[in-house]
């Protein structure tokens, strides 16, 4: 069984509350047409998540050697088939959570048609007949990167002739998928660069990122004045993320474009990174409080699949506008993003026992 580190189970279960705060201060970057620095602040500090997620996923990937089969299990059953549940749910009982009719309505609506149009669909990895599915694209990157895994391991391998092979490769991938798009970013895409994208998915330097940081701490102990550093990178990457967006994004056409707040920008890619090291050279000695976050650490896959559910039923049956009326804004904020990550965190583990319990009936 591989063994859990405290660290980076604490980092996944902080970026999954990154990620549900995110999604529900998205709907207030632009309020009463005026675009709120204070949420876009506050946001740059959060964008790092979701790389976070990608170098986690990596720096356990290759720990050992899998078979292809048993990968392709574990694609199939940790990865497929959860993420197939979901966009099913929401393609069937989309209307009952935005309260626009109720569970027995939806299941009365299902047509034969309509699920082999969104099979059709999915084999073409086209899921854009689900309604408010846009954050399961996650879910497909972790697909595609565990598919690509027999070749991804050729070049995970701790040799030297595997190493600089691997870092030339995370050379052109940075190059293609970061650095390119950043420079569009920063003179506002007058250089036609990012045409010259080789890889088209930085998901997969953050990859090979997450097993170059696994490599690092297996031949080096935790420092705190790396963990200071990390903090020092974290902090300025989120800042230079917000700086980035208000006074070059924004002041282009007076519209906010999501140049430096998508997730292949240099700025973001400096604060994940950042992150990562500060956590990962932190020190957990409270036996009990490490089970604790290691237990909860395993529930953030299927947090990540159910938290959109949550916050739309919040959103579109009162419980959001009405803290929203009531409440500062942040205190607002931080409050839904609390209740919406804690009732998703308590989902996961209900999903979880509920599993469990389904593994031990008699077949």
């Amino acid at each position: 069984m591989q063994k859990r580190i405290s660290q980076i189970d604490a980092m996944k279960l902080i970026c999954a509350f990154f990620v549900v705060t995110i999604h529900i201060v998205t709907d207030y970057r632009v309020q009463d047409g005026v675009i709120s620095e204070h949420v876009l602040l506050g946001e740059s500090f959060l964008r790092c998540c979701v790389p976070v997620f990608f170098m986690c996923s990596g720096y356990f990937l290759f720990l050992k050697d899998y078979s292809i089969k048993k990968i392709y299990k574990k694609l199939l059953l940790s990865l497929v088939l959860p993420t197939l549940a979901a966009i099913l749910f929401w393609f069937v009982f989309n209307d009952a959570i935005e309260n626009q009719n109720t569970v027995l309505g939806c299941i009365k609506n299902i047509r034969p048609e309509s699920f082999l149009q969104l099979f059709r669909g999915l084999l073409n990895w086209d899921y854009s007949m689900v309604k408010n599915g846009f954050y399961l694209w996650f879910m497909i990157a972790l697909i595609k990167i565990y598919i690509a895994y027999p070749v991804i391991k050729l070049l995970c391998v701790d040799e030297p002739g595997k190493n600089k092979i691997r870092r030339y490769t995370m050379l052109l991938l940075g190059i293609s998928e970061i650095l390119f798009p950043t420079i569009e970013g920063l003179t506002n895409n007058n250089l036609m660069l990012y045409g010259y994208s080789v890889f088209c998915d930085y998901s997969f330097l953050y990859i090979f990122l997450g097993y170059e940081l696994y490599l690092f701490f297996r031949k080096n102990d935790i420092r705190r004045s790396w963990c200071l550093y990390g903090l020092c990178a974290y902090i300025g990457g989120s800042l230079l993320t917000y700086f980035a967006t208000v006074f070059i994004d924004i002041p282009y056409d007076g519209m906010f474009n999501q140049l430096f707040f998508d997730y292949n920008s240099c700025f973001i890619l400096i604060a994940a990174v950042g992150f990562f090291m500060f956590f990962r050279n932190m020190k957990f000695s409270n036996i009990q409080i490490n089970g604790m976050i290691s237990f909860l650490g395993q529930r953030t896959f299927v947090l990540y699949l159910v938290h959109y559910m949550v916050i739309r039923t919040m959103a579109c049956h009162g419980v959001m506008g009405f803290m929203s009326q009531n409440l500062p804004r942040p205190v607002f904020y931080a409050g839904m993003a609390v209740l919406c990550y804690v009732l998703s965190l308590i989902a996961a583990v209900i999903l979880h026992g509920c599993r469990r319990v389904m593994g031990k009936l008699p077949r």
